[in-house]
């Protein structure tokens, strides 16, 4: 895509590889039309690895259709990366920033809401069911096309604000989980499983134990991190394994069948369902 018709804003957040920016895109829809994205660009286009892990994430989205609860892309600008070392990523825009950053700051209404399910607030408890269904659907999408997304996780998820008709002719707004960062996905195809050679910069307190155990990742491996998301989401966006941080303590206590417990904050006679 013409990169002349992008402009780019604030950073929305920045990791060991890249960063995102707020961008705004001209005429993508129809003429003189303005519509806000996202542009996610590489530190240091003269690493070939970042450089190839990167075209490898656009080719993975490229191949995806548009679905509701993934963060969809847009378009890409690679054509003159040997001229002038620029490459972007566009991508949907969701203005409601990530999971565990939402469920944290507003902690506090959904606490209450667990208290009183019968709140007239729209941050209650039912939102982190359906937000859960949400992320589910995006990656049994994802499975559908033999793709293990490889870093699940609350802050890999997009909150996006979703306009919904009535037959009145008001809107009310749905907030949707959409999955996002494609990074570490793989394209698994016909093959049973695949084995990471390298461990750095990976996050393994969501990685499967079979990953942990000997480096490979098979298509259910997305199903362990799954439920560390799920666990993310109801302790309102509490770190996993709390101040365990050393990778060895955790891994042997998951290898004698420790598991993440119950979040205090849920009990399942209030949880409202939908």
């Amino acid at each position: 895509m013409d990169i002349r018709r992008f402009d780019v804003g604030e950073v929305l957040g920045s990791g060991n590889f890249g960063t995102v920016y707020k961008g705004e895109a001209k005429g993508l829809f129809y003429p003189d039309s303005v519509t806000k994205v996202a542009m996610k660009t590489i530190h240091d286009s003269r690493n070939q690895n970042d450089v190839d892990a990167f075209l490898a994430e656009i080719k993975i989205l490229s191949n995806l259709d548009l679905h509701c609860n993934l963060v969809n892309m847009i378009g890409s600008h690679t054509s003159n990366i040997k001229e002038t070392g620029e490459i972007w990523l566009f991508l949907e825009y969701c203005e409601a920033g990530d999971l565990k950053g939402f469920v944290y700051k507003n902690r506090e209404i959904f606490r209450k809401s667990f208290e009183n399910p019968s709140s007239d607030n729209n941050l209650e408890s039912r939102l982190l069911v359906i937000w859960a269904y949400h992320i589910a659907k995006g990656m049994e999408y994802l499975a559908s096309k033999r793709i293990m997304h490889g870093d699940l996780a609350a802050r890999n998820i997009l909150i996006d604000r979703g306009h919904i008709g009535l037959r009145t002719g008001a809107y009310y707004t749905k907030l949707i989980a959409k999955v996002a960062d494609f990074g570490l996905s793989k394209e698994i195809g016909n093959k049973n499983y695949y084995r990471k050679m390298e461990r750095n910069y990976v996050p393994w307190k969501w990685m499967a134990f079979e990953f942990l155990e000997d480096n490979v990742f098979r298509m259910k491996s997305d199903v362990w991190s799954y439920g560390v998301v799920i666990w993310e989401i109801f302790s309102l966006g509490k770190q996993p394994y709390g101040s365990q941080g050393c990778f060895r303590e955790v891994f042997e206590k998951l290898e004698n069948g420790y598991r993440l417990e119950c979040p205090d904050a849920v009990s399942y006679t209030h949880l409202t369902l939908p």
